[in-house]
């Protein structure tokens, strides 16, 4: 996956596959324990962000304050950055 846009302030960055077709946005979630959070994003949520990368801090948010209700949309985070597809 390549990394497409990072926000070190709010923890997150989005990436894309090598074709372009599928992007992620991985956050960091949590308080004492960190964990990372991948989301596959919808088409409406990709054609936001190709508009303003900084649009995805809301989504960004919503993903670190409920996470479970992402769970539909969940992907497995790879170690090395990105994501790959659990489905």
């Amino acid at each position: 996956m390549k990394e497409l846009y990072c926000d070190d302030k709010d923890w997150f960055r989005v990436l894309c596959d090598e074709n372009a077709s599928s992007y992620v946005i991985e956050v960091e979630c949590g308080g004492i324990a960190v964990y990372t959070v991948c989301i596959q994003l919808t088409a409406e949520e990709v054609a936001l962000f190709t508009k303003d990368k900084e649009a995805m801090r809301g989504l960004a948010a919503q993903i670190r304050k409920r996470p479970n209700q992402f769970g539909d949309r969940t992907v497995k985070c790879n170690e090395s950055g990105g994501s790959t597809d659990s489905r």
